[in-house]
């Protein structure tokens, strides 16, 4: 037990008005060190409150710095979203776009094929016809006649320069 008063242990035993004056000094520590440590606790929460307070505001800046920055990543999110919608339907027409000019190419180079092989099947036919008449050119050579003549039998005629009559 504390005495603040200084006495010992048997003379406040001992009885009395001692005892009481005692009890009295004793009261009055405890209640002077009542009030220094309700003071020195009301200080140290006053701190502790003002810490907590300015943990609490930094905490509140550090909550909205965090929520602009996320609202700055979801609108940039968004946007690269659009912008990978936007890619994906031209992708998706560029892509028809495409098998659409691939059929065509293809019917294209089918054309030109038949095209080549109607040349080549003009171009033979008009061998083989060349081919037939020289053919019947060699082999029949009077085929060029008139009326079973030659023209050399023919007399071919000048014109007078005086009468221009045919001599």
């Amino acid at each position: 037990m504390l005495f603040p008063s200084g006495g010992d242990v048997e003379s406040n035993r001992g009885g009395g008005r001692n005892n009481n004056n005692n009890n009295n000094n004793n009261n009055n520590a405890f209640a002077v060190l009542n009030e220094e440590l309700r003071r020195d606790v009301l200080i140290a929460s006053v701190s502790n409150a003002d810490h907590l307070s300015e943990t609490l505001e930094q905490a509140h800046k550090i909550a909205t710095e965090t929520d602009d920055a996320g609202e700055t990543i979801l609108k940039s999110l968004s946007q690269q979203k659009n912008r990978l919608l936007s890619a994906r339907a031209a992708a998706t027409s560029m892509e028809r776009d495409m098998e659409s000019s691939e059929r065509k190419l293809r019917r294209m180079g089918y054309e030109k094929c038949v095209q080549k092989w109607m040349w080549h099947v003009v171009a033979l036919c008009f061998i083989g016809a060349l081919g037939t008449f020289v053919y019947f050119k060699i082999t029949n050579p009077d085929a060029h006649h008139k009326n079973g003549h030659r023209l050399s039998d023919y007399k071919i005629l000048d014109e007078d320069e005086d009468t221009g009559k045919f001599v």
